[in-house]
This record gives C-alpha cells, sequence and structure tokens, in this order.
C-alpha cells in the first residue's frame, strides 16, 4: 500500500524519515527532494562541482550527471521507497537513468544519475524540487534490510567520478558531426567529379589530336604512294619507249638484202656499166608478133 500525504507527514514529524523535513513539500502522496550540494556533469573538468545555495548547474545536452539530493532519507525496514524525477524537469529532456526504488533500511543522501535527451542545457539549482519519493508499506517488517556500501552517503565519491570521465557524444553532437562529415565527403565527392570530369575532357582532346595527326600521316602517305606510282609509271612508261624504239632501229637496217650470184650477172658491154642485176635464166627472148604465153 502507498503513503498517503498524511501518512508521509506523520512519518517524518515523528521519525528522522526525511532531514530536513518540510510539510509544503509533500504533494499528492510523493515528497519533493531538492538539489543538494554536489554535482558532477561529464562535460566538465573532471572533477565534482561544490554548488552554494542557489547556485545553478549546467547539464548540457548528450550529457550524464550525478546530482546528490539536499535530504536525507532513512526507508523503515516496513516499507521501500519509489523514486523519479518531476514531470516539468523531464519534459525538458533530464531523465532519470539509475535505479527506481530505495531498499528497506537505507539510510542516507540520495544520488540520481540523470541524463539530457533535449536538445537545449537543462539549469537547475541548489535547493530547487526537482526528485520525488513515494513510500509503499511491506506485509511485514523485513530483516532483509540494505547494507551495502551507501549506507549513510553523504557525497558523491571520487570512484564514481572516474567512471564517467570525458565529453559524451550526444544526439545532437552527432548530428552535427554527421552533417560535417557529409559535407566533407560531399565536398570530396565534388572534387572527384571535376577531376574524372577534367580527366574525360582530356583524353578525349587527346583522342581527336592522335586522330587527326593519324589521319594527316596517312594522308601524307598516300600523297607519297600516289607520287611515287606516277614517277614509277613514266619511267616504266620511258623505258618501254626505248626497248621498242631500239629493237625497231635494228630490224630495219641491219638486215642484208637478197642479191644474185654474180656469175648470172650479165656480161659486161664496152663501154656501158654493167648491170646490177642478172635477167632471168629461165626467161625466153621475146620475138615480135608472136604470143609468148600461147605457143603459137
Amino acid at each position: 500500500m502507498f503513503w498517503s500525504t498524511e501518512l508521509i507527514a506523520e512519518a517524518c514529524e515523528g521519525s528522522d524519515l526525511i532531514v530536513p523535513y518540510a510539510r509544503e513539500s509533500i504533494d499528492c502522496g510523493a515528497y519533493r527532494l531538492s538539489l543538494g550540494h554536489e554535482a558532477f556533469v561529464t562535460s566538465n573538468d573532471g572533477t565534482k562541482k561544490e554548488l552554494q545555495p542557489g547556485e545553478q548547474f549546467v547539464i548540457p545536452p548528450g550529457q550524464l550527471a550525478i546530482l546528490l539530493t539536499e535530504e536525507e532519507v532513512h526507508v523503515p525496514p516496513n516499507a521501500i521507497g519509489f523514486i523519479s524525477m518531476r514531470a516539468k524537469v523531464k519534459l525538458g529532456g533530464l531523465i532519470n537513468v539509475s535505479g527506481f526504488h530505495v531498499d528497506p533500511g537505507f539510510h542516507g543522501r540520495l544520488k540520481f544519475s540523470v541524463y539530457n535527451a533535449g536538445s537545449q542545457n537543462a539549469v537547475i539549482a541548489r535547493g530547487d524540487p526537482v526528485f520525488l519519493i513515494w513510500f509503499a508499506s511491506l506485509d511485514r517488517t523485513t530483516a532483509d534490510q540494505y547494507q551495502g556500501d551507501r549506507q549513510r552517503q553523504s557525497s558523491i565519491t571520487s570512484e564514481e567520478v572516474a567512471r564517467l570521465q570525458g565529453t559524451i557524444a550526444s544526439p545532437g553532437a552527432l548530428q552535427l558531426e554527421i552533417n560535417r562529415l557529409r559535407g566533407e565527403l560531399e565536398s570530396r565527392i565534388h572534387g572527384v567529379e571535376e577531376r574524372v570530369t577534367s580527366a574525360r575532357e582530356w583524353v578525349s582532346a587527346q583522342h581527336t589530336l592522335v586522330e587527326k595527326s593519324v589521319a594527316e600521316k596517312v594522308d601524307k602517305l598516300e600523297d607519297s604512294v600516289r607520287a611515287w606510282k606516277a614517277v614509277m609509271g613514266v619511267v616504266i612508261t620511258g623505258v618501254l619507249v626505248w626497248a621498242i624504239t631500239t629493237f625497231a632501229g635494228r630490224g630495219c637496217g641491219g638486215a642484208k638484202k637478197d642479191t644474185p650470184d654474180a656469175s648470172l650477172r650479165a656480161p659486161a658491154t664496152p663501154g656501158m656499166p654493167a648491170s646490177n642485176v642478172a635477167p632471168p635464166v629461165d626467161a625466153a627472148p621475146v620475138t615480135p608478133g608472136i604470143d609468148s604465153a600461147s605457143g603459137d
């Protein structure tokens, strides 16, 4: 059974349930506990902070803090306590990540491990009522009471501070880092794309130059081949003309004419030149008036 406002008031007035006690701190069956004289946050210089009355304490977004209550709580052996943060604090992003109950027989200040899950700084001051505790009765008084190391604790220990050294990367900080890396990556990709484009343009230009150079060389080679063919045609034509002319001249002027034998030549008449052509041997003298062809 949870304790009512009246039962909490009776227990506080008749015992050391909560010290120091203030009746106005009881509200709707819960007691409002306030921030005490010590606090530690992971974004600080690695040491806990001593707070003066009313002094403010800042928990940046994404950071973890240990907060100590101003009040000491003594849970009787027939009851158990339940703890939480006040709604107005939780709505600002500050949440309790430590235990949620107080064992029977515990005596001392409470420590809250809180995390700022919001996007803004959580600002609280010493004396601000930021915690809540409820009490519930057990079915009997128990002998199984708290006997741990935190019995009668009154401060944040160096061991607890050492466990939480260093700044914790908050979601907001991670988002900023992601955005920075994204921008840097996009810039690098853009630079690479520009270099690739330049390289492609250079290769294309070189390819065009090579094609043009090759085409010019091919044209020059073809011109040389055509010129060579023309020269060879002239040379071959000249050789053929020379050969034809040479051999044709030899065939006309070098052959001997057939001459009759000297014995067949007619005898030279004194005072007349000898004829170079002898009359035919079988030629008969022609008698006038007689047709030699008829035989008559």
